[in-house]
C-alpha cells in the first residue's frame, strides 16, 4: 500500500509540474523556465516580444496562458523575431506570434490596446481567450481560422 501511495503521490508532483507562475522582467521568460514541456502558464511581472518568441517557439506543447497581470513593454532589434517585424510597442500581441500554437485559452494583459495581425493565426484548440477593456485595435487575420473560437 505505501508504494501505491508513493506512486499517487510522484505522480501528482509530475501534473502540478506542468503547470507553472513566474514573476518576469521583459526579456527574462527564457532564463526562468528550465522545464518546457510546462502546459499551463502564469506570467505577471512585464514581458516583451523576445518572451513572446520563446514562448511560440519553446513552449511547445502550452494549453492555456495567462498574461494578464504582464503588460508588454516596447522591444526593438536588428534581428527580426515575427513576420520580418524589428520593432514592437507597448501594449502591443506582436504580429503572428501565436499563429498555429496549441493553446486553448488565453488571458491578455489588462493593459492591451492591439492584437497583431495574425497574433493568433490557425490556432485550432483555442477556445477562449479573455480580452481586456483597453483593447483598441485587433488587426486583420488575428483570430483568423480559430475554428473552435
Amino acid at each position: 500500500m505505501r508504494i501505491i501511495y508513493s506512486c499517487i503521490a510522484l505522480c501528482l508532483t509530475a501534473f502540478n509540474a506542468l503547470a507553472v507562475t513566474i514573476e518576469s522582467a521583459s526579456g527574462q521568460l527564457a532564463s526562468l523556465i528550465s522545464d518546457k514541456s510546462i502546459t499551463e502558464l502564469q506570467v505577471s511581472g512585464t514581458i516583451n516580444a523576445v518572451d513572446f518568441k520563446f514562448i511560440a517557439d519553446e513552449l511547445t506543447s502550452l494549453q492555456s496562458l495567462d498574461i494578464s497581470n504582464a503588460p508588454t513593454t516596447a522591444y526593438s532589434s536588428s534581428n527580426t523575431l515575427f513576420a520580418n517585424a524589428r520593432s514592437f510597442d507597448d501594449n502591443t500581441i506582436p504580429v503572428g506570434c501565436f499563429a498555429s500554437s496549441t493553446l486553448q485559452s488565453v488571458a491578455l494583459p489588462a493593459s492591451l490596446s492591439v492584437i497583431g495581425e495574425g497574433a493568433f493565426l490557425s490556432c485550432n484548440n483555442i477556445t477562449s481567450i479573455t480580452l481586456p477593456e483597453s483593447l483598441d485595435s485587433i488587426a486583420p487575420y488575428a483570430f483568423s481560422a480559430c475554428e473552435h473560437l
